[in-house]
């Protein structure tokens, strides 16, 4: 019985250990440095993707989720992200000439460096952690400031409790 577990072991490893080189959506190979002109990724999910150096001019990534995603030095000319959740993605040095980013979320997002000529963003979404290009004012396209929640510390709900109870006990 030994045997057969150490050769099912073995064909796992061997399996396992093929370099599976990217996921494909669509057509489209989700890798660095792929090329993927007008490829149709509306909705898709590309959490964490590494889309480096990518050409994805004119596609389609409206709704699509790239939380996350690596798209530093990417051609993305006249593409659609619309309604994109872009939270946290690395979009520095990014090539958005003519893209349209009507109403997503770049909240953490990091857009140094980024050619943003022509770009529509009414309606996208930025906070503090936002880094944008030297000069870039995200007001002046209309985009909406998300402040950052504070968490409010357990002593000031402690505090606050206190204080109210206080309240009640003098009442009596």
């Amino acid at each position: 019985m030994n045997t057969y577990l150490l050769r099912l072991v073995a064909c796992l490893f061997v399996l396992l250990s093929f370099n599976v080189k990217a996921l494909v959506v669509n057509g489209c190979a989700i890798e660095a440095n792929t090329s993927c002109i007008g490829a149709e990724l509306s909705g898709a999910d590309l959490t964490g993707a590494d889309l480096s150096d990518a050409d994805l001019s004119y596609a389609d990534l409206t709704g699509a989720d790239l939380t996350g995603a690596d798209l530093s030095g990417a051609s993305l000319w006249r593409a659609d992200l619309s309604y994109a959740d872009l939270t946290g993605a690395d979009l520095s040095e990014a090539w958005f000439a003519n893209a349209y980013l009507n109403g997503a979320d770049l909240t953490n997002t990091d857009l140094s460096g980024a050619l943003l000529a022509g770009v529509t963003l009414t309606g996208a979404f930025y906070d503090e952690q936002t880094t944008f290009r030297t000069n870039f004012d995200p007001v002046s396209v209309d985009m909406i400031y998300v402040p950052t929640a504070v968490p409010v510390p357990a002593a000031a709900w402690l505090f606050g409790s206190a204080l109210a109870s206080l309240g009640l006990v003098r009442r009596k």
